[in-house]
């Protein structure tokens, strides 16, 4: 029996609920300050959505690593949590499979997330002992190591890591009803 890989519809689910949330939040600084570089015409379209998430220096550094594809994606799901929900309405029966991070994108740059994506997707399903907070844990520390052979050190491995946050936070809030594994469900 197959079960969805719920990564990419918890990250995207998250990312967009923390973004709705976050625009509540009166930001101090509403544009780029002028030390930040200019950066792509992705980025400034979307900065108040994305300095929430990301200083300006890895914002810099975001553009850097990120194709405009990526950033959007980004931005979608921080600005629009009505089309994460809509996606997954009527989908009928869920199936978890290794299918990297299914919504979300699998890569960031050059840091390659569809392993760690499967290898969670393997830890929710029915076959798996271990407890959800384990897998949740294992995930994001994966994602890490990942950013780390991607970018080593420096600014652009933290803009890596921030995403691997933003992924990892998303699955701790919406993950149980997709943990479908025989350890605790916390």
């Amino acid at each position: 029996m197959k079960y969805p890989s719920i990564l990419g519809r918890v990250v995207k689910a998250l990312l967009v609920a923390i973004g709705l949330a976050l625009s509540l939040v009166p930001i101090a600084s509403a544009q780029p300050s002028s030390s930040t570089a200019a950066g792509s015409v992705v980025i400034q379209e979307n900065y108040d959505s994305l300095s929430t998430y990301f200083s300006d220096e890895e914002l810099t550094a975001l553009d850097e690593i990120s194709s405009d594809a990526e950033i959007r994606h980004l931005v979608s799901a921080i600005e629009n949590p009505e089309s994460v929900l809509q996606v997954e309405e009527g989908n009928g029966g869920f199936t978890i499979q290794q299918n990297g991070c299914t919504y979300s994108p699998d890569s960031w740059g050059r840091a390659n997330f569809k392993p760690s994506c499967d290898r969670h997707d393997i830890c929710y399903s029915p076959s798996s002992s271990t407890n959800r907070l384990d897998c949740d844990i294992r995930f994001r520390a994966d994602l890490k190591a990942e950013c780390g052979r991607a970018y080593g050190s420096g600014v652009q491995a933290g803009a890596c890591r921030g995403v691997a946050d933003v992924y990892y936070g998303t699955v701790r809030k919406l993950g149980s009803g997709f943990y479908k594994g025989s350890g605790l469900n916390n």
